[in-house]
């Protein structure tokens, strides 16, 4: 399981007994919302979907945008 850790700016990995067993080694954008992975094939390898935390439409849509896609691949 990936999680987030918004005061240590990374992202934690646990096994299915929630037992912590290490970080995912990628840049930390931001922990709204939190990163999902998905498996390529092949030479694609894995794929992190999550995002910056960007700001838009405050003035409108005050809290709840979470910014720009940030897409990393290992």
């Amino acid at each position: 399981m990936l999680s987030s850790d918004g005061h240590a700016r990374e992202y934690p990995v646990y096994d299915l007994s929630m037992r912590r067993v290490g970080e995912l080694d990628a840049p930390y954008g931001s922990n709204i919302p939190h990163p999902q992975i998905v498996a390529g094939d092949g030479i694609d390898g894995e794929w992190m979907l999550t995002f910056d935390g960007t700001p838009w439409g405050e003035r409108m849509l005050k809290y709840g945008t979470h910014g720009d896609v940030v897409l990393m691949r290992r």
